[in-house]
């Protein structure tokens, strides 16, 4: 096991493709969730407001914290009910990254939104 300091793993994980590729997609999917009535410039501030908040909150970079909630709960398989003769059927269906990042944000939101689901997650 490599074990790496706080400026050694930013720097590790920067030469990363994968880092690099999901830190994209996720920043992309994010800001497009929170668009709404194509406020593009709203949408970024307040990605980077959250950002800031992650940082006051955790004392540590927040795209390392965000991309390590996204690697960690990235799905690699959906099931979708079919109905096939008289009953349906759950088919696992493999997720593309961007379909996988998309998934992950919008169950972030909906969790953040619904109270019932928030109280059980404590």
């Amino acid at each position: 096991m490599i074990k790496l300091h706080k400026n050694d793993l930013q720097k590790f994980l920067n030469n990363i493709h994968l880092y690099n590729q999901i830190n994209f997609l996720f920043k992309q999917n994010f800001v497009g969730k929170l668009i709404k009535k194509g406020y593009k410039y709203k949408a970024l501030n307040n990605f980077n407001k959250l950002k800031y908040l992650i940082k006051l909150k955790l004392k540590k970079n927040p795209n390392i914290i965000l991309f390590l909630v996204i690697f960690y709960s990235i799905i690699k398989f959906h099931f979708i009910k079919k109905r096939l003769g008289g009953s349906k059927k759950e088919i696992p269906i493999f997720l593309n990254k961007n379909r996988q990042i998309k998934f992950i944000i919008k169950k972030i939101f909906n969790y953040s939104k619904s109270l019932n689901k928030r109280k059980s997650l404590n």
